[in-house]
């Protein structure tokens, strides 16, 4: 499936509220309910991977967000996957092409808690290089592809 500019404007305020009724999004674009419909079932089967929620871990006392960056040997970088896909603080995974494997970003209760948790990787899995940046503050969030005037069709 293509992409028209229609759809890209209709993508654009599914991603910016995944809650947005038809009537409203009928609203916002001028196109008739049964249209927005149709497209949407067909961006979602094309291009729309999950709907999800986006939730303040703070509120739900995990205060320490990390970025941590991991190398490990060749061998060992599908049993240290899996580790990280399944682990209950991982919110992503990364894999990248860098002087590092993974990028993990984790939500902790604690520091304590993260270090528990790096120490169980450096015990378990041949770890050669760690780096762990502290995140203090989001900024910007989930934003891209989110501003349906970057699609309208005056633009």
């Amino acid at each position: 499936m293509k992409l028209k500019k229609k759809d890209l404007f209709i993508l654009s305020h599914l991603r910016n509220n995944a809650r947005i009724t038809l009537t409203e999004l009928g609203k916002k674009t001028n196109y008739p309910i049964s249209t927005i419909h149709d497209r949407i079932k067909q961006i979602e089967s094309a291009y729309v991977r999950k709907y999800t929620s986006l939730i303040d871990f703070n509120k739900l006392g995990y205060n320490t967000r990390v970025q941590l960056f991991l190398k490990t040997t060749p061998e060992n970088r599908k049993e240290l996957m899996s580790h990280l896909l399944y682990h209950q603080n991982v919110n992503t995974v990364l894999m990248v092409n860098d002087e590092y494997d993974f990028i993990v970003d984790g939500f902790f209760k604690n520091k304590k808690d993260f270090n528990q948790f790096v120490n169980v990787l450096k015990d378990d899995y041949i770890i050669s290089k760690t780096r762990s940046i502290e995140v203090v503050d989001e900024l910007k969030e989930e934003s891209f592809f989110s501003d349906p005037q970057h699609f309208s069709e005056s633009y």
